[in-house]
């Protein structure tokens, strides 16, 4: 009887430890927000603004499905940061060659672009010119109003008054001449600091949090893109493009912001985390309690048995 008890106690003992390490691992373990302040830096120190991304693509296919992701970064030159003129170097890390991958980043990239991406060194950098938010390949004051693109990678302002983006305003992408369209769907969606998501099993984590200037549209449902900017620098958070040709056949390219020397603008406090923390240190002590009255119980009840023995053999 005594090693049954001792077994209890080790078992009750084994799942406090357990459910105070749950707690402690959701406080400390999370991207802490309020461990580590500064993850995005200031631009201050340099002219030069670095914006890392990665290009993920999953590719379903005739029953096969082909996945990866693409390491890209930004490195942008330019007079007064990123609002006026300028140049914006390219690197990334490997050659492209599948067709499907390609023809998937042609919703994103220009066709020069993706020649580069499909052969090139490492440490090579495809360089553009950009002249308020229009990007192009030759620096030309009429190129940049004939023959230039919108980069999806920060919202087009194109030379217009303070206070232009706003809700349901329409955007332009892509090429000048032909632009691709979006409208602000919402210019006050919470996001997630590092996934870039509106989950709220994202939200929930201890990360800092931010709005966002939300871009959405559906064709169809046939081709659903997403697009999150950050409201201090307009910069793209995350994408995706999502595009199904029939059934069977689904083609998805997400694009992430994974660091920068920008400094964004994050909310003072998070409290979907605090929600969560809240309900955690309810949650924690209330279980913990009820253990501990369950192995009381059975306890009392295991005397009262060695008892009730002891007298049958009398």
């Amino acid at each position: 009887m005594k090693k049954t008890n001792i077994f209890l106690t080790i078992i009750f003992l084994f799942l406090m430890i357990s459910q105070y390490g749950l707690i402690y691992y959701s406080i400390f373990n999370s991207n802490n927000f309020i461990m580590n302040p500064h993850a995005l830096s200031s631009v201050e120190e340099s002219q030069i603004i670095n914006m890392n991304y990665e290009i993920s693509y999953e590719i379903k296919s005739k029953g096969s499905t082909t996945k990866d992701s693409i390491p890209i970064m930004l490195s942008i030159n330019g007079t007064n940061q990123l609002y006026e003129n300028g140049t914006i170097s390219y690197y990334i890390e490997k050659n492209i060659t599948d067709d499907k991958v390609l023809s998937l980043m042609s919703k994103v990239f220009f066709e020069k672009q993706l020649d580069f991406f499909q052969n090139h060194q490492i440490n090579e950098s495809f360089q553009t010119y950009f002249s308020y938010r229009r990007e192009t390949m030759i620096n030309n004051a009429s190129q940049f109003l004939t023959n230039s693109s919108y980069t999806i990678f920060w919202l087009n302002t194109s030379g217009n008054r303070a206070g232009y983006i706003k809700q349901y305003r329409n955007i332009k992408f892509l090429n000048v001449n032909s632009p691709f369209r979006m409208g602000i769907n919402d210019e006050n969606r919470v996001i997630a600091e590092k996934t870039w998501s509106e989950k709220r099993s994202e939200l929930s984590k201890n990360v800092r949090i931010l709005n966002s200037f939300y871009l959405k549209a559906n064709f169809n449902s046939e081709e659903i893109i997403n697009l999150y900017f950050d409201k201090t620098w307009t910069i793209l958070l995350r994408g995706t493009i999502e595009i199904y040709d029939s059934p069977d056949n689904s083609y998805v390219l997400d694009i992430k912001l994974i660091d920068s020397n920008l400094e964004l603008e994050f909310l003072p406090n998070n409290p979907y985390w605090e929600t969560r923390l809240r309900n955690l240190l309810i949650f924690i002590p209330l279980s913990s309690a009820i253990c501990l009255i369950v192995v009381f119980l059975y306890l009392k009840k295991s005397r009262i048995k060695k008892k009730e023995d002891i007298l049958d053999k009398i």
